[in-house]
């Protein structure tokens, strides 16, 4: 009788692990690359859960193919579904047994010996699994699931620990796309993070992508992924200042740079991006206090994730360049000092002006936080975005917003339903066929945001052109900036601004 699998059956404390457990649901939502596409009526059989008839497709499929990466994806397959959904390690085992033996130059093999080595560990075959996740770091420098393997390798022999938001750092993605960049400062050292082995030294570094779409330094060949450090502590990454080190991954034939550093740091970059520095102290703590909250929220959100936060304003804007003395005085004022919510780092979301009227997370991101709920704001009454306007001609429309491509002469917009804080909701567009809808929030990421500032608008029509009449800057969740500039104005100090921007929060001090 084929062998069950023990990490369904819950039978070895390997499988029990909580680190084991979310490595690995993480990683079974990876696919390997592969350049041609799966039969549809596989998708269907598996949303029936008619796995049987899943591999009968994929068999089926296979023999009709004249292409090698074809039959081997299909052994690839058969294998995960004899895993993950019939938990039959040994028959899985022995799909991708035929896949290595028989497609030795598939761009599968990879990830054929990796989950093999994974089957291995979920049977409770700790050498054998310790022997293949070994064999794979070696024998695939460059492959996307290296450093998965590596973390594999070290729990297995007893060396992982579990991720220390304190202890690490905070990781920021710097850019998620890039081609070539310069690294130059202080006998840098470069490092390979699965191994810790050295790769090389140097005070100017070029790195980038070959064709494969592996990670090269000065144009030779490395593995990845690399951690890239100075003795001070600071790099210069093409041309700009950065404290703390890089880390470096290779996706989908692009460099992911990473800067890790300490969180302290990173907030002396953050505030003063986020919030002007001459604007009054209490409200410069305020932002200090909520940009080391909502970092700390993220740090532990996602800490099996290569990096915590992006540098933009898809997170919060970070740059060590603009650092000054009143944002670090800030900073440094409020050190440690969170706000927390059932016993972790609150998601203190903020934007620029709320006007008037802050907005419900949940109507926003579709899930609910008791703390981030609508509030009137009479504190952002009188401010410069409290009222704004803006306009856009039917073609400018169509070039902005994919959407409208297809759609006749736009006759009218009508915006549809009103969140909480009676913002629009949705927008509806007609042409002399067609009704087209779009979510309020969306079409203004389409016009751009600095453009239609909130989505508190309402919506004028005059020969051709669209006139939008509007109040507040930004998403309107949390605490508005604006708002806590005027109550810091008002003598309300940064506890008060928070407070009554996050009602029902509780406050905590980070461990040294």
């Amino acid at each position: 009788m084929a062998k069950k699998s023990s990490c369904f059956a819950k039978k070895h404390a390997l499988c029990r692990s909580p680190f084991l457990l979310t490595l690995f649901f993480l990683l079974i939502i990876l696919r390997p690359s592969s350049a041609h596409a799966l039969p549809e009526e596989l998708s269907m059989a598996l949303e029936e859960q008619r796995y049987t008839l899943a591999i009968h497709i994929l068999r089926s499929w296979a023999a009709v193919s004249d292409s090698p990466d074809d039959r081997a994806k299909a052994l690839w397959m058969e294998a995960r579904i004899q895993a993950l959904h019939m938990e039959n390690t040994d028959e899985a085992a022995a799909s991708l047994d035929r896949l290595l033996t028989a497609y030795p130059k598939s761009p599968l093999l990879g990830d054929a010996r990796f989950e093999k080595a994974v089957l291995a560990m979920q049977s409770g075959r700790k050498e054998k699994a310790i022997q293949g996740f070994a064999d794979f770091v070696t024998a695939f420098p460059d492959h996307p699931r290296r450093q998965s393997a590596g973390s594999f390798l070290r729990f297995l022999q007893g060396r992982q620990t579990l991720p220390s938001t304190a202890r690490e750092g905070i990781r920021v993605a710097l850019s998620l796309d890039t081609s070539r960049i310069q690294i130059s400062g202080s006998a840098l050292t470069v490092t390979d993070m699965v191994t810790d082995a050295e790769v090389c030294k140097g005070s100017s570094l070029i790195l980038d992508t070959d064709r494969s779409g592996r990670i090269r330094i000065n144009g030779r060949p490395t593995g990845q992924p690399l951690s890239i450090r100075s003795p001070d502590g600071s790099f210069l990454l093409n041309g700009r200042r950065h404290r703390g080190r890089l880390q470096v991954h290779s996706t989908a034939g692009h460099l992911l740079l990473v800067n890790v550093l300490d969180l302290e740091s990173y907030l002396k970059g953050v505030v003063p991006a986020e919030m002007p520095p001459s604007w009054p102290e209490e409200a410069l703590k305020a932002q200090a206090v909520a940009a080391r909250t909502y970092a700390l929220h993220h740090m532990e959100k996602r800490k099996y994730e290569p990096y915590d936060v992006k540098s933009d304003t898809r997170s919060q804007v970070f740059s060590t360049e603009r650092e000054h003395p009143r944002s670090s005085a800030a900073v440094t004022a409020t050190r440690g000092e969170v706000m927390v919510w059932a016993g972790t780092a609150a998601f203190t979301a903020f934007h620029a002006d709320s006007g008037g009227h802050t907005e419900a997370a949940d109507a926003l991101w579709g899930k609910d936080y008791p703390y981030l709920t609508p509030i009137m704001d009479f504190w952002t009454r009188e401010t410069p975005h409290g009222y704004w306007k803006c306009s856009f001609s039917e073609r400018e429309l169509r070039q902005m917003v994919p959407e409208l491509r297809d759609m006749g002469r736009i006759l009218d917009i009508r915006p549809e339903g009103t969140t909480p804080s009676g913002r629009v909701h949705l927008l509806v567009f007609r042409d002399s066929r067609q009704e087209t809808t779009i979510p309020a929030g969306r079409f203004r990421t389409r016009v751009g945001p600095m453009n239609l500032k909130s989505t508190a608008f309402s919506i004028n029509h005059e020969r051709g052109v669209f006139h939008f009449q509007g109040k507040g800057f930004g998403h309107g969740v949390g605490m508005s900036q604006w708002g806590a500039r005027k109550m810091a104005e008002a003598g309300r100090d940064y506890r008060d601004i928070l407070l009554f921007y996050y009602p029902h929060l509780h406050w905590a001090a980070m461990e040294e």
